[in-house]
């Protein structure tokens, strides 16, 4: 059974969190609360977060003060050609803008203490530095853009629980790359050792791999994704056979990214409200098979089995949400390239 933090569009991200944190955030000593800010360019949009940092015997707690995304344009066309768009890049720093003003105005943060970061997806563009630069022209502050193994140990020490460190595996699949880590002896004094993967496709990036390949075969778009199916989970496993630790030696797994809310949105709207959800193995294969069924419409979800109002309203809500953000197609592909890498590292042996 899979267990995994859901980690909407509109959820503070663990990259910003643990990026105003130390890298000792599961061993600090007690501190006054302040607050801290960040703003994250990602694949499918621009995050802003402002999380109260305090400590609690002997641990540090965050307390999500402001939570607000936007969808942004960003990565598309990335996969075909390489580069981000000049028309998106201006879209995306116009939204960055608005958000560090927000965040200025109605928290009094400084401009200059609110990190700007570019997610592992955004970063694989070989024009990144034009994104850098607009962001220095409007913002006069400087971009950093992670690889996928700093945004992947930010990410970690943001979502999986101190006391689980030593055994669990993060799985985060983002729009433009997918990725996991594991971690072992974290002990105090130590800093431990990682392995990591990284398969340079994402919900979105993978999506318009298809896309174009079925454009190019002229056959429907799911016909393409079944018959690359063979092909995406040898890859995935090559990948994974490169990492026992994560493979073969961890038995939690946590799972985040755009893909697994959206699937948990679907699938268990009840539990929206809640912070974990558990996947059971069934529900990668339940998932797909309900998109398959209507490839041209968003599945039907029954909500009257939430019997109280406010959390029928709040699933009714993540739904739309899950509309808005991915379309018929990302949802599809995103899923097969979730199923594969599950597949691949064997997370059905696991929690």
């Amino acid at each position: 059974m899979f267990r995994f933090t859901i980690l909407p569009m509109l959820v503070a991200s663990p990259i910003l969190v643990f990026a105003q944190t130390s890298a000792s955030a599961h061993e600090s000593t007690a501190a006054p609360p302040a607050l801290v800010a960040g703003i994250d360019i990602g694949s499918k949009g621009v995050r802003g977060v402002v999380v109260e940092i305090h400590s609690e015997a002997g641990q540090t707690k965050m307390t999500h003060r402001f939570a607000k995304s936007v969808n942004t344009t960003i990565i598309q066309g990335v996969e075909q050609t390489g580069k981000l768009d000049a028309r998106n890049i201006s879209e995306t720093v116009d939204q960055v803008v608005r958000m560090r003003r927000i965040i200025v105005e109605e928290y009094g943060i400084a401009p200059e203490k609110i990190e700007i970061v570019a997610s592992s997806g955004v970063a694989m563009a070989s024009n990144k530095d034009e994104l850098a630069q607009a962001v220095k022209e409007h913002l006069k502050t400087a971009l950093t853009f992670f690889t996928y193994e700093v945004e992947l140990k930010r990410v970690f020490f943001g979502t999986v629980p101190a006391e689980h460190v030593n055994e669990a595996i993060l799985y985060d699949q983002g729009s433009g790359d997918t990725k996991a880590i594991a971690f072992g002896d974290r002990r105090v004094g130590n800093h431990g050792w990682y392995v990591s993967q990284q398969y340079r496709g994402g919900t979105v990036t993978f999506a318009a791999r298809i896309d174009q390949a079925a454009q190019a075969a002229k056959i429907p778009f799911t016909t393409q994704l079944r018959q690359y199916r063979p092909t995406l989970e040898q890859q995935l496993t090559d990948v994974a056979d490169q990492n026992p630790t994560i493979q073969h030696n961890r038995q939690r797994v946590y799972l985040t990214g755009g893909i697994v809310w959206a699937m948990a949105s679907v699938l268990h709207p009840e539990q929206v409200h809640e912070p974990m959800v558990r996947l059971d193995p069934a529900d990668f294969d339940r998932f797909l098979d309900l998109l398959y069924q209507t490839p041209d419409a968003f599945p039907i979800v029954d909500l009257t089995r939430i019997e109280n109002n406010k959390q029928r309203a709040a699933a009714e809500k993540e739904l739309n949400r899950v509309r808005d953000v991915f379309t018929l197609k990302q949802l599809l592909a995103g899923t097969e390239l979730l199923r594969a890498a599950a597949k691949a590292n064997r997370f059905h042996a696991k929690e």
